[in-house]
């Protein structure tokens, strides 16, 4: 059976008054087509493009979860260490679960979905995600025994990222990943602090036409679905996957102290001390440093298996 021509797959989004939608196909690493239809904006009536940023809504997860392997090539975090170690406002409950378990799927912690209140306008930020969990001292399962996809997990991934690297998520997303690839038109968009370029709207069909639906209540956390970008960002995204890996490593010289996190500064007797790093680089221009106990020192991110 012959697959119908993509304008036929499209053709639900195509015209002056209907959102709209951008497509990219690659094949053997060359773009084969690139189409958009529809409008990115119907008040303002400016049509899609191969250049619109969309919300990628949980299509952000994978870019949290790169930011979370260059940490673990860094040497800053070990896939296997508890979540309480970096963000000890979480409940006794959640000591036995680690950033692998957040990465998989496979915490058992509660959805932040069904704890905001019925009488919740505010958006939710990231933070105040964490202040929801940090009341919640249950999981739906022990740690590891079940999938379960969850929200709450990139969310707090994305919190791990600001407190072991010590800039904000969206920064590190910005300096590691968006600007070494030239993904110039990528962003973890926070209202009020970046602008979104070529920015498409969301809308809802009723019986009147589209009404604008663009945000929700949970529209503003980020490590679960706060990236904004294009069909073109992405052909440079799918690019990076399979090249050599050198956009991913830390140039000499970039290393800053690591600030500590409330549990480390808890459990210090001393002053607030941070690591020196050696004179030289490691493997990949990594400056070097002692592995922690336990985890292997690493030239290339090793993704996390189950």
């Amino acid at each position: 059976m012959t697959p119908p021509p993509v304008d036929d797959l499209f053709a639900d989004y195509a015209g002056p008054a209907v959102p709209g939608a951008s497509v990219v196909v690659i094949r053997d690493g060359r773009v084969i087509l690139r189409r958009a239809y529809g409008m990115a904006d119907l008040e303002r009536h400016v049509a899609a493009s191969p250049a619109t940023d969309y919300r990628l809504a949980s299509v952000t997860k994978q870019f949290t979860a790169m930011a979370v392997m260059l940490l673990v090539r860094d040497g800053e975090l070990r896939y296997d260490q508890s979540i309480l170690d970096i963000l000890p406002e979480l409940p006794p409950a959640a000591r036995p679960v680690t950033v692998r378990h957040l990465l998989n799927h496979t915490s058992g912690l509660p959805d932040y979905e069904d704890l905001i209140p019925d009488t919740q306008t505010a958006q939710v930020s990231d933070r105040d995600v964490l202040g929801l969990l940090a009341r919640k001292d249950t999981l739906y399962f022990p740690p590891g025994t079940q999938y379960r996809y969850s929200n709450s997990g990139y969310v707090l991934l994305g919190l791990i990222v600001e407190r072991v690297s010590g800039v904000r998520f969206q920064e590190f997303l910005r300096r590691r990943i968006f600007a070494p690839l030239a993904m110039t038109a990528s962003v973890a968009h926070v209202e009020g602090a970046d602008t979104v370029p070529h920015r498409a709207y969301g809308y809802t069909p009723g019986p009147d036409g589209f009404r604008p639906t663009d945000q929700s209540v949970t529209s503003a956390t980020l490590g679960d679905g706060g990236v904004y970008t294009s069909v073109e960002d992405l052909v440079r995204w799918d690019a990076a996957l399979y090249d050599d890996g050198s956009w991913t490593r830390r140039p000499c010289g970039s290393r800053r102290p690591r600030p500590r996190c409330p549990a480390e500064r808890r459990r210090s007797t001393g002053s607030a001390g941070s690591w020196t790093p050696t004179a030289g680089c490691g493997a990949g221009g990594i400056p070097a440093r002692p592995a922690a106990s336990g985890t292997p020192s690493s030239a290339s991110p090793t993704a996390a298996s189950p």
